[in-house]
């Protein structure tokens, strides 16, 4: 058996094991935090430098969908894998667009109204009354098979496909599909 000199001896190393041990294990811990708080941040860096643009809107082209000082989270990498469709909203060379127009198809203002292959385009997110008027030409456009017909949802602004600037497929992989509003 243990004398009572080697029971408290072990006693006191267990002791000194069990201060050192906790002092060790609180350095990992803090270690081990601070590892994950870093890849997370590197992680975040990476996700708004490659995929995501967070960007505020100035001016009131696309009011009343998104108004000036709000900002959008837009994916930089929607477009990579698919086309885009009519509605959506998107972001191109800092300039927010909804795509009304497909590949093909023949657009008519007629009336203050938008026209599609001679179908009405209901357009539920401008503000009832709005007038939609072409600027330079009041004819048929027959959009490109490579381009999509851009507008804004305020149409007294006129800086969309309007003036002849359609969306061409090529410029696709500058083109972020909005995906929030705040």
């Amino acid at each position: 058996m243990y004398t009572e000199a080697d029971q408290q001896a072990l006693a006191k190393a267990q002791a000194e094991f069990k201060k050192e041990y906790q002092i060790r294990s609180g350095t990992h811990t803090l270690i081990s935090l601070s590892v994950s708080l870093i890849m997370i941040a590197i992680m975040v860096i990476c996700l708004l430098q490659f995929v995501f643009i967070i960007q505020p809107v100035y001016g009131n082209g696309m009011s009343p969908t998104i108004a000036d000082g709000q900002y959008i989270v837009a994916n930089r990498l929607a477009y990579q894998m698919r086309q885009p469709q009519r509605g959506e909203v998107i972001l191109s060379s800092g300039r927010i667009y909804r795509i009304i127009g497909m590949p093909g198809e023949t657009i008519k203002f007629y009336g203050g109204h938008v026209y599609i292959n001679d179908t009405l385009v209901e357009e539920e997110y401008i503000l009832d009354g709005t007038l939609t008027y072409p600027v330079y030409q009041n004819e048929e456009i027959i959009i490109p098979d490579d381009s999509y017909f851009v507008l804004v949802d305020n149409r007294q602004n006129y800086d969309d496909s309007r003036q002849g600037r359609v969306l061409s497929t090529a410029q696709l992989g500058n083109v972020s599909k909005i995906m929030f509003v705040f």
